[in-house]
């Protein structure tokens, strides 16, 4: 949204509550980063004291959720996944006057910190470690989190589908090896290793190949044995490096699997026209249209492609 300076059109007139709330004066960048961090800050005062939690943990129950908030896995990743309704709706406990209502009533703990850290993602978790470093763990730091997992982005979700425990990525999706500089310093004190050593395999053994991250569907680097995709067709079935073996033993038809063939291993044909011509054509054409009516491939592979896509890796329940 531009800044009513920076429009052609006229700024709507503010009422008097509005220019009494500011609305009317410019905010800086780091102003209106700041009061990001304390909405998230009064968020966490909404919250359990530490051992209600575990104490709750320890009861069996489904964990209820917001449908904003949606499905976030098992265990302590259950309350982990991402902007959650409360986080989202905390502006309002601000406007209702909520907080200070609550602080007024809290009970003082005579605990003292020299420094409040308010979210344990990278950069929280990063200057909670630069400062305890720094002061030799000789002045207290104290981090406020709303989630029983730091991490943020970083963290690793955990599900559960169909008995099977599946262990991914969250935001984070690899890690370099850190030796020098100012990471690999922190590598270092944080006693990751920088070597690593391979036994040697049995007599007839293979190494076992995994990508280094989930993009590696998106970018066809799946062609490895020990790959597999899994149809949840009427008979379900796990199928190994399918396209390395030319989808051999996938429920497709001979007709989608040659055309998933054709769409995967075809170069991309350079656009016939000028910038400006292509700039329009994409603004008005879908992928869906460019499999099925620029390419002419069956519309299963759009809906393969799509999902692929969407959801980082294959599509899981083709159709026969």
């Amino acid at each position: 949204m531009r800044h009513p300076r920076e429009s052609n059109e006229p700024s709507p007139a503010l009422s008097a509550e509005e220019r009494d709330l500011g609305m009317a004066s410019d905010i800086t960048r780091r102003d209106f980063l700041n009061a990001v961090v304390l909405g998230t800050g009064t968020a966490l005062l909404d919250a359990g004291a530490p051992g209600v939690a575990r104490a709750a943990d320890r009861r069996p129950q489904v964990p209820a959720f917001h449908p904003w908030t949606g499905y976030g896995g098992v265990g302590d990743y259950a309350r982990s996944n991402g902007n959650t309704w409360e986080v989202i709706t905390a502006g309002h406990g601000i406007r209702d006057n909520l907080y200070h209502r609550r602080i007024a009533a809290a009970t003082d703990t005579g605990e003292s910190y020299d420094l409040v850290i308010v979210g344990g993602r990278f950069a929280g978790v990063t200057a909670a470690f630069r400062f305890l470093k720094e002061t030799r763990r000789q002045r207290p730091c104290l981090i406020l989190e709303n989630h029983p997992l730091i991490g943020g982005e970083a963290k690793r979700n955990e599900f559960l589908v169909r008995g099977h425990r599946l262990i991914g990525p969250q935001g984070s999706n690899g890690m370099i090896v850190q030796d020098s500089g100012v990471f690999g310093e922190l590598w270092k004190d944080v006693g990751l290793p920088t070597q690593f050593e391979f036994g040697d395999l049995p007599p007839g053994r293979k190494r076992m190949e995994f990508p280094l991250e989930h993009y590696f569907p998106q970018l066809w680097w799946d062609n490895f044995e020990n790959n597999g995709y899994y149809f949840d067709t009427p008979t379900p079935r796990w199928v190994t490096n399918p396209f390395g073996h030319d989808l051999k033993g996938t429920p497709w038809t001979e007709e989608v699997r040659r055309d998933l063939l054709r769409w995967r291993q075809r170069p991309m044909a350079p656009f016939q026209g000028d910038e400006e011509s292509e700039r329009r054509w994409l603004d008005t054409t879908s992928y869906d249209d460019y499999v099925t009516k620029q390419l002419r491939l069956h519309p299963e592979v759009s809906r393969f492609s799509i999902r692929s896509f969407k959801r980082g890796g294959p599509a899981s329940e083709p159709t026969a």
